[in-house]
């Protein structure tokens, strides 16, 4: 029985020793011995977590910025990856030109792009993927942060409930299986949190048959749900930045699906390691991917239990308090009247880094799913 296989990788973005290796030509010492996972696979996808740029002007927004020379596209080439996602939260990092010479590199290299466009109508496209006689449609969506305009005229497709729910129901009349690759959730956190949940189970609800999420810059567990797979963090792919070395940063996993002729799906997980002792990514030893496996096992069982998911994430709000109360300007009422009367500047909103980091707060999902959940918790204690 043929089936049609689908590798896909976490957050791909070319810095550190990576750069080094595309400058020096030598991307193929990148892939090391996870090479053949790629070279057996039918089709390959990454997300490429910055833009390829030459010169561009950087947007206003908080947090780094992350580029790469246009010349790392050859470490796609090198890899075999059919299909990039875009839809994350550095792609915009140079604005529209940025995107534009990302995407126009891509498609020079015969490498197609989903989950951001230069309008309105390629932003929220999916992709079809035509393999074996087997259809696959290719959903991408990132949480909403600096990369999604919100006119929607260009940038990264967000999660828009209504615009999705739209998109799967006409994407499942033309393909035999939907992927849905999502960019989100909360950044060292190894356990998807209640909202990630509840919206990529939503997301199998709607009919999408495996959601794959990365952002977290560490991995996570997966679960079966209904008649769907959720994957909720893969990890890093490569981000190779000296300062960071622990296991959740350095460690990821990719997964390779296997579609059968009745468009059943398995799937096995490769794990590795990446910006350690050596540059790119390379599988893990035996005793290290036997505790991968017992420590993913130990996260998919908290997966499971709706209590023990509740306390994990109640532990991550409660260390969470002091850093995102510190990001919300503390006033009186005797404040707001000065202010009012114009007698008294607003100091938080005078620097505009202050007004994007608020702004950032309240519309990203996962964010704001945190100061939620802080402030509830902060009035409990009163």
């Amino acid at each position: 029985m043929k089936t049609t296989s689908i590798l896909i990788t976490g957050d791909l973005a070319p810095q550190g020793r990576i750069l080094e290796l595309v400058k020096e030509n030598k991307t193929k010492d990148f892939f090391n011995d996870f090479k053949p996972h790629l070279l057996s696979s039918d089709i390959n996808i990454t997300n490429l977590e910055c833009p390829f740029v030459l010169e561009a002007k950087k947007i206003k927004k908080t947090g780094p910025y992350l580029k790469a020379p246009i010349e790392s596209v050859n470490l796609l080439i090198e890899g075999r990856f059919d299909v990039v996602t875009l839809a994350n939260n550095h792609i915009l990092d140079y604005g529209y030109d940025g995107l534009k010479t990302t995407i126009e590199t891509c498609e020079k290299n015969d490498i197609k792009t989903v989950g951001a466009g230069l309008d309105k109508k390629t932003v929220i496209t999916p992709l079809i993927l035509n393999k074996n006689n087997k259809k696959i449609g290719i959903i991408n969506i990132a949480e909403e942060e600096f990369s999604v305009i919100p006119s929607g005229e260009y940038g990264a497709n967000s999660f828009n409930v209504l615009e999705l729910y739209k998109t799967i129901k006409d994407l499942k009349e033309k393909v035999d299986v939907i992927i849905l690759i999502a960019h989100g959730g909360h950044e060292f956190y190894k356990y998807p949190s209640p909202e990630i949940v509840k919206r990529y189970r939503l997301l199998v609800e709607f009919g999408v048959d495996v959601v794959v999420g990365h952002h977290p810059h560490c991995h996570s567990g997966y679960e079966k749900y209904e008649d769907g797979l959720i994957f909720y963090s893969l990890g890093n792919f490569s981000f190779d930045w000296p300062d960071m070395k622990k296991e959740g940063w350095n460690q990821g996993f990719a997964v390779k699906f296997e579609i059968s002729d009745s468009n059943e799906i398995d799937f096995k997980i490769i794990p590795y390691v990446q910006g350690r002792e050596k540059p790119g990514v390379c599988l893990l030893d035996e005793k290290a991917n036997k505790k991968f496996f017992d420590e993913l096992e130990d996260i998919n069982s908290v997966i499971q239990s709706e209590k023990l998911l509740m306390n994990e994430w109640e532990n991550l709000v409660n260390s969470n308090v002091k850093q995102y109360l510190t990001l919300i300007q503390p006033t009186t009422r005797f404040i707001k009247a000065l202010q009012n009367r114009n007698l008294l500047p607003n100091i938080f909103f005078t620097k505009i880094k202050n007004r994007l980091l608020l702004l950032n707060l309240i519309r990203c999902e996962s964010h704001r799913e945190m100061l939620i959940n802080v402030l509830t918790n902060y009035d409990k204690e009163d």
